[in-house]
């Protein structure tokens, strides 16, 4: 069942109260990861914040119908259930809509981004992905205390996501792990739990820790979102598509908006007058093509907008703000190691759309308990080794397990994603892509960061997109909050650190304006 693509009623405002009828305080543009709990902080002030999500509703929190027939008259829909994340990533059902259509690579467009369609892991940044990731000094780990403790007082954690306490499916976990730390071994790993011992990720091992809550896909929508929805100075968008900033020299004074579905809105949104800010939080590659179309890039990027059907729509060149959007890209390389013959727990979770077992299904509706309120197939355990390269330089390389059957064997499914420490960036965005394209699916781990690089300063650092306050260079009041602005790959699956980079900079937003 393909979702009904409209505004629940809970989010769709009368026609005198549209977002096109007001200014803003605060314009966000994306629903993910960075954007929601930036929004929900920037509302703690009482100013007032205009949420814009170009997709559609994903959880059944937020008006979200999508689901399987045995998920009717309940709540619940495919991206709140974890036994159905893989069936994303599968052509075993419609998904369309759910990944952009507009973007190369694997991105989300639904409300929540990736924490909507993703594997769901969370680990707390460690103190060198601030330290060691080209971080401006003012973003270095004695500064983003506080905002790694704000993050985890409200994303609570689990290894053991069934309500009941109990793990399933999972002895290709325990078979690795004991495989891994058994003691006759020279260099033994040491088995944690990864997000209470943040300080290291050299040559330990936890089970895979997420941020389910309750049985179900938790992460900002259930948290950040909840709290900033009771606000009335809150108001989240959704359907509908930023197509630039507009702005007059060095000021933002707005965004040109239009419908991605129905229920979108179409034309100006615009900023409270010499106080609004437009801050853009639509990931990697959408707050790029934003920028580009906002004037806002190399030039020769530029020149190919203005060759484009977004021409007549372009800012004279004589407004251009050149800056080197796109050229540190990055990702971790991952490849892939599978090992055979192990006596492995199987479950057909293919079936799990159409023809689920009566009884699991049972157990998850009533209980929240069972394989459905974990990801299917089993995903860990997970460690990490530091590898001193020739160079002096030290890499992180972390290491996923997948546990599965293929072909009547039992298959452990090793990724190997080189992480912090490697030095490749792309040199443009359409190389980049072109090449990761070509690859795939060994070469990349979904992981991008660093398209809108964050300097100290602007005036020091002319490969700088972003100052340290989160401003783009060459503007007073457009931000950009994304993983774009994260300079390096971090140790462990980035999404902690990317609610966390939101954190800091809500902070430092709110003094700005204080």
């Amino acid at each position: 069942m393909k979702p009904q693509l409209l505004l629940p009623a809970l989010l769709t405002a009368s026609a005198s109260a549209s977002p096109l009828n007001q200014t803003w305080d605060y314009i966000i543009v994306g629903g993910g990861a960075s954007g929601i709990p930036l929004a929900d902080r920037l509302s703690e002030s009482g100013k007032s914040v205009l949420l814009i999500e170009r997709g559609f509703a994903s959880s059944g929190r937020w008006g979200g119908t999508w689901k399987p027939s045995w998920l009717q008259d309940t709540n619940l829909t495919r991206f709140d259930v974890p036994a159905l994340y893989q069936f994303i990533w599968t052509n075993l059902t419609d998904n369309s809509g759910i990944i952009c259509p507009d973007v190369s690579t694997p991105a989300s467009c639904v409300l929540g981004g990736g924490t909507a369609i993703n594997a769901g892991q969370f680990y707390l940044p460690t103190p060198m992905d601030w330290d060691l990731t080209d971080m401006p000094p003012a973003w270095h780990s004695q500064h983003m205390r506080s905002a790694t403790a704000r993050a985890l007082s409200r994303l609570p954690w689990t290894d053991t996501p069934s309500m009941d306490g109990e793990s399933y499916l999972t002895n290709g976990s325990r078979i690795t792990i004991s495989l891994l730390t058994n003691s006759s071994l020279p260099h033994a790993y040491k088995l944690i739990r990864a997000n209470d011992h943040p300080e290291t990720r050299d040559h330990v091992l936890s089970l895979a820790e997420y941020f389910f809550q309750s049985g179900e896909r938790g992460g900002p929508m259930a948290t950040y979102l909840v709290s900033a929805s009771k606000r009335r100075n809150f108001h989240l968008q959704l359907n509908t598509t930023v197509a630039r900033v507009l702005r007059t020299g060095d000021h933002a004074n707005g965004v040109q908006v239009g419908p991605t579905y129905p229920g979108g809105l179409n034309g100006t949104i615009k900023l409270t007058p010499k106080m609004g800010r437009v801050i853009l939080s639509a990931g990697v590659f959408n707050t790029a093509k934003i920028l580009f179309r906002s004037a806002i890039g190399p030039r020769e990027q530029l020149h190919i907008v203005q060759n484009s059907t977004d021409g007549p729509l372009m800012l004279d060149e004589k407004h251009w703000i050149e800056r080197p959007v796109g050229r540190n890209l990055d990702d971790a390389p991952s490849v892939y190691l599978a090992v055979s013959g192990f006596a492995l727990d199987t479950y057909d979770w293919e079936s799990l759309w159409d023809k689920p077992p009566a009884a699991d299904v049972q157990r998850y509706l009533h209980n929240r308990s069972g394989p459905l309120a974990e990801i299917q197939p089993s995903l860990g355990p997970v460690f990490w080794d530091e590898i001193r390269g020739e160079d002096s330089r030290t890499r992180v390389v972390q290491w996923t397990t997948n546990s599965g059957v293929l072909n009547g064997q039992g298959i452990l499914a090793f990724a190997a994603n080189l992480n912090r420490g490697h030095t490749s960036r792309g040199t443009g965005l359409e190389d980049y892509l072109r090449a990761a394209i070509a690859t795939q699916p060994l070469l990349t781990s979904n992981h991008w960061v660093g398209s809108t690089r964050m300097g100290a300063s602007c005036e020091e650092e002319g490969d700088a997109v972003v100052d340290a306050g989160t401003r783009v260079c060459g503007m007073a009041n457009l931000h950009v909050v994304d993983a774009g602005i994260v300079n390096g790959v971090s140790t462990a699956n980035p999404q902690g650190v990317f609610i966390t980079a939101a954190e800091r900079a809500a902070a430092i937003i709110l003094e700005m304006d204080e």
